[in-house]
């Protein structure tokens, strides 16, 4: 009975050798292209939420060097649909898209604000819907500061646009405001000055466009804010152009943070 079974077994393993030699490509997996849906904010793990809204950077990253390692993987597309996010986690995601060997590239859903914005720029191509929400380059913050009356929450923001939103906190005479202030201005410069050499584009440019402003899908690809009007399909094709093969396109799910 075991001499039989030893031999049905050598017989199968023959023929898998024989049918991998004859159809080399059967047993390996369709080259793919990665669809990760990213929604949210993105923040750096050091600060811990219980807001569903939130994915931590680190959880972004560990991912990323997971599909680098995955062979069937070719190429990676952020599905992105980011309203901000703290500038920590923007700049750790955006310091590992550039060290990736695969190509990743950006689809804007809905939002590509703020740090959203400063995270698709690092990528090698932004596509997005013509009624996207672009840019809003600029830093805010939540503070407080002490008063004859207690403390008093507020925002200070390197944008005009976004203090019209915000509590304004000019009206407190504080040396620690003063000092905030310049913080948040050498913050905005920082993600300008990536911003610029991510796409290109020259640092004074990107900053006459760092006050808060927001462009649909159309305007920001007339300013070169973005690279084609498009969705995921566009993107695929896109990356199949480049790598000159076809790619099957495999969408990984919304990233919870872990």
């Amino acid at each position: 009975l075991w001499i039989i079974v030893i031999v049905e077994f050598l017989t199968i393993i023959i023929s898998l050798i024989f049918i991998n030699i004859q159809y080399p490509n059967l047993f390996q997996k369709q080259p793919s292209v990665i669809v990760i849906d990213i929604f949210g904010e993105v923040i750096s793990s050091d600060y811990q939420t219980n807001d569903n809204n939130v994915i931590y950077a680190q959880s972004l990253v560990n991912l990323l060097k997971k599909y680098e390692k995955d062979n069937s993987i070719k190429a990676i597309i952020l599905d992105i649909d980011i309203n901000g996010g703290d500038i920590l986690g923007g700049s750790m995601l955006a310091a590992q898209i550039r060290l990736m060997k695969k190509p990743v590239v950006t689809v804007v859903r809905d939002n590509a604000l703020s740090g959203g914005y400063y995270i698709a720029a690092s990528t090698k191509r932004i596509f997005a819907n013509e009624l996207s929400n672009i840019a809003d380059i600029g830093v805010s913050r939540m503070i407080e500061y002490p008063t004859s009356q207690g403390y008093k929450s507020c925002y200070i923001s390197t944008s005009d646009i976004k203090v019209m939103y915000y509590n304004n906190c000019d009206s407190i005479d504080s040396f620690e405001y003063e000092i905030d202030k310049s913080d948040l201005s050498i913050q905005t410069e920082m993600m300008a000055t990536e911003i610029a050499s991510f796409r290109n584009l020259s640092k004074n440019y990107v900053m006459k466009y760092s006050d808060g402003t927001i462009f649909n899908g159309n305007e920001a690809l007339n300013l070169n804010l973005i690279d084609q009007i498009g969705g995921v399909q566009e993107a695929n094709d896109w990356l199949e152009q480049q790598l000159g093969e076809k790619l099957e396109i495999v969408y990984s799910g919304q990233i919870k943070k872990i």
